[in-house]
């Protein structure tokens, strides 16, 4: 299954879902791609040492006609993956704009390689140019990482008009798999917080409003998901016991249950998880 990670607001925490839930399903069991799509590159940062540029990246497999074969990495974890960003992906629009075909070019640029995995996670850049568009067309489904943010939630609605929009305009169904809320801020005593008031009101917007398509799993904001990138890690390897460790974890489950697919593990060998505690547990 090839999943589009995508929101065409910045600082949602695509890129950290992306990442995380990746390494999340590599842990159940599942053979993973992780697809940098994003010029900045943060994914390829996050799980893989940036001192040594790699021979190919995702640019040169869509841009120049490299096998993707070619340009994959392995990173630290097992079973995990990894198709490098590259720079050259700011002018993706630019080369790829009297191109025929360029909507489908990153569908057939996986093609070959996609039967090597049971999940392909594509990190898209905050846009909704040709790269994502490619990417969404190449999906089999896509999912909204979501910050509770007024600005966000507006946000999600303006993607949503846009999809249905490609949708028609391709004559395609685009499938959304979910929303995942991100950086939920969990204190006690939440009267005392204005911010986290305004985002549980957002949350339960986003819920009243979208359902069932909203994951139950939320991603807490967490110190240990912020440091992990800094050394290259996922945040299970780097704080195996924190919240944000226990939530991806979750997340993984949840995501493998909405796909209607069982864990390729044993159930000795899983790593416990944890759901998120429903909001008013950490007020008592």
């Amino acid at each position: 299954m090839i999943v589009a990670v995508i929101n065409n607001k910045g600082g949602t925490g695509k890129t950290t879902v992306s990442v995380n839930l990746g390494a999340g399903l590599a842990n159940l069991g599942h053979r993973v791609l992780l697809v940098d799509l994003d010029c900045q590159r943060s994914a390829t940062r996050s799980v893989s040492d940036s001192s040594t540029p790699p021979e190919f990246t995702s640019a040169d497999v869509l841009l120049h006609g490299i096998p993707a074969n070619d340009a994959v990495v392995q990173t630290r974890v097992r079973r995990l993956d990894l198709l490098p960003g590259g720079m050259e992906l700011a002018h993706t629009d630019l080369v790829l704009a009297d191109v025929p075909g360029r909507e489908n070019r990153l569908r057939d640029s996986l093609a070959p390689i996609a039967s090597s995995y049971d999940y392909i996670l594509c990190d898209c850049a905050p846009s909704l140019s040709m790269l994502p568009v490619n990417t969404l067309l190449a999906a089999d489904g896509y999912l909204v990482p979501l910050s509770p943010e007024h600005l966000a939630f507006e946000g999600l609605t303006s993607l949503l008009e846009a999809v249905h929009l490609i949708e028609e305009g391709m004559e395609v169904e685009l499938k959304m798999l979910g929303i995942v809320l991100t950086m939920v801020t969990q204190v006690r005593f939440s009267a005392f917080h204005p911010e986290v008031r305004d985002q549980r009101e957002i949350i339960a917007r986003v819920q009243a409003r979208y359902g069932t398509d909203v994951f139950r799993t939320m991603i807490t904001r967490d110190p240990a998901v912020a440091r992990a990138p800094a050394s290259a890690l996922t945040v299970a390897e780097a704080a195996p016991k924190s919240r944000g460790a226990r939530d991806f974890s979750a997340l993984a489950s949840e995501f493998l249950e909405r796909t209607h697919t069982p864990s390729q593990m044993n159930e000795s060998d899983m790593t416990p998880h944890s759901t998120n505690m429903p909001f008013g547990e950490d007020d008592r």
